[in-house]
């Protein structure tokens, strides 16, 4: 069996120790040592990238709202935090790519869709009732939006959160209150 000697900072160095006391291979390609619970500083930093991109890829939105929720906020007791559709919305990570104050994301904005006007990538217009949500939540490919990219992915919403969300997208506004979608 090879001997290598192991630093106390997960370092392989020169003199003999025998490998088989060793826990394995960390992410970082070191060897840490049996026995050892600390966390070195490379595996710190590689989980600060994992955040990172996580935190991008999923949005900072639902972290927060947890965090809200978790922490009760400035709620009265027994009054939930947001409404359930919302909880829904940012839970399946919606937020992300949806926002509810008219700005433009990656997916167009909630403020005041139900009962407005949609264009369709294909040309035509369709009204955001209460069927085209449903269908857009559900089959996200069938009718996209103009100017926004098929890229939503299909979500299983149960029967119950399907319902909640598009309660939620009915109190954002109708589309007499919808301002003019911002430009590029």
């Amino acid at each position: 069996m090879s001997k290598t000697r192991i630093s106390a900072d997960g370092e392989r160095a020169g003199k003999a120790q025998d490998v088989s006391r060793a826990r394995g291979i960390g992410n970082d390609g070191r060897v840490v040592p049996a026995g050892r619970d600390r966390v070195n500083r490379s595996t710190v930093s590689g989980l600060r990238r994992q955040v990172r991109s996580s935190w991008l890829a999923c949005g900072a939105t639902a972290l927060v709202v947890a965090l809200s929720a978790s922490c009760g906020g400035d709620r009265a007791p027994g009054q939930q935090a947001f409404p359930p559709g919302r909880q829904v919305a940012e839970r399946y990570g919606c937020t992300s790519c949806h926002s509810v104050d008219g700005s433009r994301r990656a997916g167009p904005s909630w403020l005041g869709l139900y009962g407005s006007e949609v264009k369709l990538a294909d040309g035509t217009t369709v009204v955001a009732d209460e069927a085209y949500l449903e269908r857009s939540i559900t089959e996200p490919s069938a009718q996209v939006v103009a100017g926004y990219p098929d890229s939503m992915p299909t979500r299983a919403l149960s029967g119950d959160e399907l319902v909640e969300v598009i309660a939620y997208l009915k109190s954002l506004g109708s589309g007499a209150d919808k301002p003019e979608e911002p430009k590029e």
